[in-house]
């Protein structure tokens, strides 16, 4: 360079304009794949806390006789004589009390009451697809729960145990429970889900949700779009999978379900529209 000076060498505008187009074009390519990655790194975390759950239900069972957890109508004696109804979140809590962070799947990580001051009103303690269930203030609103009881996960109401015979309300007959672990078929017998309540009793005549959280009862417990048309669950047989919400009415829920006449055990069935997209079955 001449007479000592330096050339100074610059982008144009246009050249600006055209890089930040690029990088904009790029964001626009990698957010949508980086949203993806996590939902699947959730997806997957979830299922490893639900094979932990299944190795919980597996070792409450061998300090128990095999037995599962028993339902929430069974009732014992505590040290001052009171009766005393429990359910899973209460039998099972010597098991998971040190790592409380595997009640909840991580994509439903915020709760239903987070302080535990919802009122008396049971609806407002339930959770949703991406909503974890709970805290549960105090034991007069759920009797079988414990003051800050909370989850997103629920079990299957007939993978339980009772001594009982006759009815169990509105839930069935205590001889449809599976009361121990060891069962034959239990690669297709749920025990434990993704849930907005702590458990549900599916009816073999149950129809899905008409529109996505829509909330009910029984099998729409477990039927929300939690994981992109799917729920993760454990099974009587210890593996925990990802299935589609249309694969729950194609498992055996308890003992004498029969899903024979159900149009909705068939995956062309005419399903509300919010499922219509989802597949049949995933890997």
């Amino acid at each position: 360079m001449s007479g000592g000076h330096r050339r100074f060498v610059g982008f144009t505008l246009i050249e600006l304009l055209v890089v930040i187009a690029i990088i904009a074009l790029l964001m626009g390519v990698l957010m949508p794949a980086l949203a993806r990655v996590k939902k699947q790194a959730k997806t997957s975390a979830c299922l490893m806390n639900l094979r932990q759950w299944g190795v919980m239900f597996t070792m409450y069972a061998s300090d128990n006789d095999s037995q599962l957890p028993p339902t929430q109508y069974d009732a014992y004696y505590d040290s001052q004589g009171r009766k005393i109804h429990h359910d899973w979140t209460f039998t099972l809590r010597p098991y998971y009390m040190k790592e409380p962070k595997i009640r909840v799947c991580p994509a439903a990580k915020k709760l239903a009451c987070s302080n535990a001051d919802c009122g008396g009103n049971p609806m407002n303690y339930q959770g949703a697809a991406l909503l974890g269930w709970g805290k549960i203030p105090d034991p007069t609103i759920f009797s079988e729960l414990l003051p800050g009881d909370y989850g997103s996960y629920g079990i299957n109401g007939y993978a339980q145990y009772t001594g009982e015979t006759g009815t169990l309300g509105t839930r069935g007959e205590s001889k449809d429970l599976w009361k121990v672990v060891t069962v034959r078929g239990g690669a297709n017998i749920p025990l434990f889900l993704d849930c907005i309540w702590k458990k549900g009793w599916p009816w073999d005549d149950d129809t899905p949700p008409p529109e996505a959280d829509a909330g009910g009862g029984r099998i729409r417990k477990f039927c929300i779009d939690r994981h992109g048309g799917a729920i993760n669950s454990v099974f009587f047989d210890g593996a925990a999978r990802r299935i589609s919400l249309k694969k729950l009415w194609q498992l055996k829920w308890h003992r004498s379900f029969d899903n024979r006449k159900n149009p909705y055990a068939k995956a062309d069935a005419d399903w509300p529209q919010w499922m219509s997209s989802f597949k049949v079955d995933y890997d």
